[in-house]
């Protein structure tokens, strides 16, 4: 179980990071858009105020590994039913803003029971930016297209738990599964925003440019999969993936979050696996 728990400890960490409040107040995310689109006329700058960082000592964890490990690999040994791999594939969103996803990752899967497992995804998704006019959108309307320099890229890490409807020994295999992970989602600006800063006392402390910003997002979903080709060393398989992001209140440099609302997605996976035990 040695990389289940290293992957839950990184998964852990990930989350405790995107919990660490940012000491700079810097208005809506909503007016950074509007000021970073090329319509805009004015000045590209925004007033920011900085807290103070606490000064609480962050705790510090320690994992330590029982000498009397019941592991299936104490010895040495490799993970039984352990399958390691990749998957790519496309979806669509509930967002007019972005033209659906592209989505990578790489992957692995262990077998707990004779039906069920655990597995892992570290990837990313690509979102493009919809420029395609209908009668219910119009790109040069829309503030996240006129104020983003392309799509937006998401990395991702989760965990879910599947469940198998037919042996791990039949040919063709089929599969329901739930999970859940967290997500940072980045996108660049089309002109830069000067950030001015100020003390708590109105004091100016500096001031910043930046180009690009990052939101983290918590994620929820599941899947019905079928192995179409499963041998004894290496599987393929297709899995329908519906789930929703639910974005985070700040950006990273301070803006509050009124542009990205929970994202509803469909993915269409195509999975490739090979036998970690060979």
């Amino acid at each position: 179980m040695k990389l289940l728990v290293i992957t839950i400890s990184v998964l852990i960490l990930i989350s405790l990071s995107s919990c660490s409040p940012s000491t700079r107040r810097a208005g809506n995310l909503s007016d950074a858009m509007e000021k970073a689109s090329d319509d805009y006329r004015g000045e590209r700058n925004v007033e920011a105020v900085v807290e103070d960082e606490p000064e609480n000592d962050k705790p510090v964890v320690i994992v330590k590994e029982s000498e009397n490990s019941n592991d299936s690999n104490a010895d040495g040994k490799p993970l039984k039913d352990l399958w390691l791999g990749f998957k790519f594939g496309t979806g669509v969103m509930n967002t007019e803003s972005f033209y659906g996803l592209t989505s990578f990752a790489f992957t692995g899967n262990h077998f707990i029971a004779d039906k069920k497992f655990l597995s892992f995804d570290l990837g990313l998704d690509y979102s493009p930016l919809q420029t395609t006019q209908t009668a219910e959108f119009d790109p040069e309307e829309d503030k996240i297209v006129k104020a983003l320099d392309g799509g937006v890229i998401t990395l991702f890490a989760g965990m879910n738990f599947r469940y198998y409807t037919t042996p791990k020994h039949t040919f063709i295999g089929n599969y329901f599964s739930a999970g859940a992970g967290v997500k940072s989602m980045f996108w660049s600006y089309k002109n830069p925003i000067e950030i001015k800063e100020y003390d708590e006392y109105g004091n100016h402390t500096g001031t910043e440019t930046i180009s690009s910003d990052q939101l983290w997002g918590f994620d929820v979903n599941a899947a019905l999969g079928l192995n179409y080709i499963q041998f004894r060393h290496f599987k393929l398989g297709v899995e329908f993936n519906p789930g929703m992001t639910i974005w985070g209140f700040e950006t990273y440099e301070g803006f509050s979050n009124d542009m990205f609302y929970p994202f509803l997605y469909l993915k269409t996976n195509f999975n490739f696996m090979i036998n970690g035990n060979t």
